[in-house]
């Protein structure tokens, strides 16, 4: 198993989806993007990204620029961790 894969198994464990766990792997690894246009948003395959970015912004784990085009911004890991392992705990409970 190589690293990235197994990154995206702990975030699936802290109770990511997988997609969820890649979006923000790649967010992380590439930097902020502009991956929303309008057409996206009620469209096949990227309408579920908006879902997976939408998810990960409630968990705290991206963040959405004030900027015109938005762009989103993975948090830095120890702060997405802690959101994570935040979320995951009151779930549980």
């Amino acid at each position: 198993m190589d690293n990235e894969a197994a990154f995206v198994t702990r975030l699936t464990d802290l109770g990511l989806s997988e997609k969820e766990a890649q979006l923000y792997l790649h967010l992380l690894k590439y930097g902020p993007k502009n991956t929303v246009s309008p057409r996206d948003i009620t469209e096949g395959p990227s309408r579920r990204r908006v879902h997976t970015l939408t998810s990960l912004i409630e968990k705290g784990m991206v963040r959405p620029s004030l900027d015109s085009p938005t762009m989103y911004i993975a948090e830095d890991l120890d702060t997405a961790l802690q959101a994570a392992l935040k979320k995951r705990e009151s779930e549980l409970r």
